[in-house]
């Protein structure tokens, strides 16, 4: 049986994404204007990189434009605000200009700390400047995060 998937977070690089071909994928315009699609593996074979901070040339994926940068994540912040769903299937909605929202799987953070979002839906920071990473501030309007491919 294939284990769940699993949204990792690495020490001042990406986010790592386990058993990515279970995860519905969503990018969102607004709650009512979305398509589906598919995340783009990367190395490790078995995760998908996905860029959080904000300057990769390939997003939504990382392109290792974190490491080139110098960029460094804040300690764990404070937690997600959170909203309870009953049966919550594992999914990412990457918002336009704004947050991924994951719902339906596990946080595992740099120290090992695990924030269980099984029933709960969260907003991770990918524009790379919240005072809150890995959790979304909504600094993201403050910098003028624009989340398309440059």
């Amino acid at each position: 049986m294939a284990e769940p998937p699993r949204l990792v977070i690495t020490p001042d690089g990406p986010y790592a994404v386990t058993s990515a071909d279970m995860v519905t994928v969503l990018f969102a315009r607004s709650r009512s204007d979305y398509s589906t699609g598919r995340l783009t593996p990367g190395a490790p074979a078995d995760a998908v990189l996905l860029c959080r901070c904000g300057r990769s040339g390939s997003l939504p994926n990382c392109d290792e434009t974190c490491e080139r940068s110098g960029f460094q994540a804040d300690p764990a912040g404070r937690g997600p605000d959170t909203s309870r769903e009953a049966g919550v299937q594992p999914r990412l909605a990457f918002v336009e200009n704004g947050p991924i929202m994951v719902a339906g799987m596990d946080v595992v953070h740099e120290d090992g700390s695990v924030t269980s979002l099984t029933d709960h839906e969260a907003p991770l920071c990918r524009c790379g400047a919240s005072n809150d990473k890995p959790w979304c501030d909504f600094s993201h309007r403050v910098v003028r995060y624009c989340s398309q491919k440059r």
